[in-house]
């Protein structure tokens, strides 16, 4: 089983904010932020001072979170999830599960993501909660259901199509506005009136998307974006107030991490990720060290017309970074320690790379790509990128490869490099499927020799990439990342 050695969040992840005017948190707001539920306080001496309240990891949450809500008439949060569309888990004000409640959405609509959750005071039912939801096929389209609780289920009680150019742009923030509605997508606040017309609507450049709203008592707004680990803002005529803003920011400020390395020259993870300051999209490799505490670039993908990194690696012997990139071009882009390209390893004859790892011992990538049919198999490539073998990882267990690292193959004084073993982490193949939460442990040739749940022994639910720490004072562990939380989480294999 694994132990943990060193954990740390690397930047903020916002999901949603709600503002609790009443009960036993009233004056603060509770703050969506990764797993963790924050109580920001809004006046005093401690206002802008997060504290954590409860890790929503407590909850049988299956996905990450997308939204919360405060119950008042009950005293509960309500949050959403990723994966069960049509549930709500509630928990009291210590995290302890409450409950589950289902979502019945109109018989005509099946919601691919929901996002904000807000509640209002509804009369003998409870409260009313707006939900915000978006579908993405056979095109985007975000709308607004009004619901209230009949039983133990919520039905909808109305149903907003916010008119273009919010209708089929991707709503992540959502709040009642007097008889309407505030919304945000991207950088931008949307004003809507009852029916869904768009009424006004005000930017925020310092954000990436914002992700939570919440009107206040005085009739002020603020604003949470999904990175800045800032709340933002406005009178009541949404007029930017920034001698209010408050900062609750988390780590160095990488985010929604794809890609997972160790440098074994200096001694550091290397961490494939937008950050915060960086234009939307943008890639870079940030050296973080052992610490886990700071970041600095160390390869800038964006400037190099980048930016479809996926998964990484490293080449001990050569000190070079393996990045793999699925398209324009789909390649295995390897990069010195400097930032600059030395290779591009032309992988296009296998398919897209979506995972890798570098195999010392017998000098060969191991490489997984995205075409249908091969979720489970790993292509071994050579130096120059000719295909040596395949290894079906499904006897294995694997129903598909979400990430993959070589660790265990210490070199033995002068001789030989050992040959080693992988760690896999698995997840489900299609958005039907169930997590298990699996990571294995298999020979190169994909004969299982171990496994382990990755949420309980590590508390990672949406794993970006694993790694092989081998050189420093935590030589042979091994790291992981979460994408949701942007937690990087470094512990040691017992046998």
């Amino acid at each position: 089983m694994p132990t943990i050695i060193n954990r740390a969040r690397l930047g903020n992840s916002t999901e949603d904010i709600c503002h609790l005017a009443e009960g036993p948190f009233a004056g603060n707001l509770a703050v969506l932020d990764g797993y963790d539920l924050l109580l920001v306080p809004l006046a005093g001496k401690s206002a802008g001072v997060a504290r954590p309240l409860f890790d929503v990891r407590g909850l049988a949450v299956t996905g990450a979170p997308r939204g919360v809500a405060y119950l008042a008439s009950e005293a509960l949060f309500a949050f959403n999830d990723l994966r069960r569309r049509a549930t709500l888990l509630l928990a009291d004000g210590d995290g302890r599960p409450a409950g589950e409640r289902a979502v019945q959405f109109p018989a005509d609509f099946a919601p691919d993501q929901p996002e904000a959750i807000e509640a209002s005071p509804g009369g003998l039912g409870g409260e009313r909660l707006l939900l915000a939801v978006v579908k993405f096929v056979p095109e985007q389209e975000s709308r607004l259901e009004i619901l209230r609780l009949v039983g133990d289920t919520y039905r909808v009680a109305g149903e907003v199509r916010p008119a273009e150019p919010v209708g089929q742009s991707f709503v992540t923030g959502a709040a009642r506005l007097g008889e309407g509605f505030l919304v945000g997508v991207d950088d931008q606040l949307f004003v809507l009136d009852s029916a869904g017309n768009v009424a006004r609507s005000v930017g925020l450049p310092e954000a990436l998307n914002v992700e939570g709203l919440a009107q206040l008592a005085d009739g002020s707004v603020v604003a949470a974006d999904l990175v800045a680990g800032r709340l933002f803002f406005f009178d009541k005529r949404l007029a930017r107030t920034p001698e209010r803003d408050l900062d609750y920011r988390i780590g160095p400020g990488l985010f929604a991490a794809f890609g997972l390395a160790w440098d074994a020259s200096a001694a550091q993870h290397l961490v494939l990720s937008p950050a915060r300051g960086l234009p939307p999209g943008a890639q870079q490799v940030a050296g973080v060290p052992a610490s886990l505490d700071a970041a600095a670039p160390v390869v800038d993908l964006a400037a190099q017309n980048f930016g479809r990194g996926r998964r990484m690696t490293y080449l001990p012997d050569e000190q070079l970074i393996a990045v793999a990139h699925q398209r324009g071009p789909r390649a295995i882009l390897l990069f010195d320690a400097k930032g600059r390209l030395a290779e591009t390893i032309d992988v296009t004859a296998v398919g897209s790379p979506s995972a890798v790892a570098y195999v010392p011992s017998s000098q060969e990538f191991a490489v997984r790509v995205t075409e249908p049919g091969r979720a489970t198999t790993l292509f071994f490539l050579t130096r120059q990128g000719q295909l040596s073998r395949t290894v079906d990882l499904a006897p294995a267990g694997v129903r598909s490869i979400v990430a993959v690292t070589h660790f265990g193959g210490a070199r033995l004084g002068d001789g030989p490099v050992r040959p080693g073993r992988l760690l896999v982490i698995d997840g489900p193949a299609t958005e039907a499927d169930p997590v298990t939460d699996r990571a294995l442990i298999v020979g190169l040739d994909g004969r299982l020799l171990g496994e382990f749940n990755y949420r309980k022994s590590l508390g990672v639910l949406a794993p970006g990439d694993v790694a092989e720490v081998t050189t420093g004072e935590h030589a042979g562990a091994l790291s992981i990342i979460d994408r949701s939380s942007n937690e990087l989480v470094v512990f040691r294999l017992e046998d």
